[in-house]
């Protein structure tokens, strides 16, 4: 169930995890159809590559045309679908509109999903990361919500969002993420991996398809990383289900 300590899943998920094990999850979906959309080649290109992923999405993505059709193939794919809220607000800050906005946010996105994950767990991200125990009070007594497992965070990320734009005066490249991700891995040896397959912004527009093109082959230069050091790919659920160590 849903944890008033966000941390706590972090910690939790390294435990359970061996050496050289990873799992591959992706925010801010489902992206535009292809070909400018690249949602569904990523789990088009992973499904091929045997890995199950995880698919955090947004509600007002899914309602964008040809949404509820990429997450039926993803679906199908054997991706496992995750919620990331209606419009990846920052939790804590929308608490001072009402409690019920931030139940809203949770339980509409729900009911997008609950047909395409069927009795496979129920999962959720918070966006921005922003979740504490006043956000998890308000939403705990909500039945809909009282089997998620999270808020599910991650350990390796390499600031994709920025791909193509400046971050700290530098435009930030391939080889920056890349980079990145190396020196957590490296670090580390396991964890959960944070990638975006689409923006949550409400304006999309081509840097934004740009960067999502990046990211695609963003994911396909690390799968082929990660099989030459002989990493194990987890799929999200089945590290939800191992016991705690």
């Amino acid at each position: 169930m849903l944890e008033s300590d966000g941390d706590h899943w972090t910690a939790e998920f390294m435990r359970r995890l061996g050496p050289k094990e990873v799992c591959l999850t992706f925010d801010d979906g489902p992206g535009d159809p292809p070909p400018r959309g690249w949602t569904v080649p990523i789990a088009e290109f992973l499904h091929g590559e045997g890995i199950s992923g995880t698919f955090f999405v947004v509600g007002q993505r899914i309602e964008q045309p040809g949404g509820r059709e990429a997450l039926a193939k993803m679906r199908d794919m054997g991706h496992l679908i995750g919620n990331h809220t209606v419009s990846h607000p920052n939790l804590i800050e929308l608490l001072n509109e009402g409690e019920n906005r931030v139940v809203r946010e949770l339980v509409d996105t729900h009911y997008l999903i609950r047909d395409f994950v069927g009795d496979r767990p129920l999962v959720f991200r918070a966006p921005f990361g922003a979740w504490n125990e006043r956000v998890w009070k308000a939403i705990k007594s909500e039945k809909e919500l009282e089997k998620y497992h999270g808020p599910l965070s991650a350990n390796i990320c390499c600031f994709d969002w920025d791909l193509g734009r400046e971050r700290d005066g530098v435009l930030w490249t391939l080889a920056h993420c890349q980079g990145n991700l190396l020196g957590r891995l490296q670090l580390m040896e396991k964890g959960v991996i944070l990638l975006h397959d689409s923006s949550a912004g409400k304006v999309y527009g081509e840097v934004n398809h740009r960067r999502d093109q990046l990211v695609y082959e963003l994911t396909k230069w690390l799968v082929q990383w990660l099989k030459r050091e002989k990493y194990k790919f987890i799929g999200l659920d089945e590290l939800v289900s191992r016991p705690s160590i």
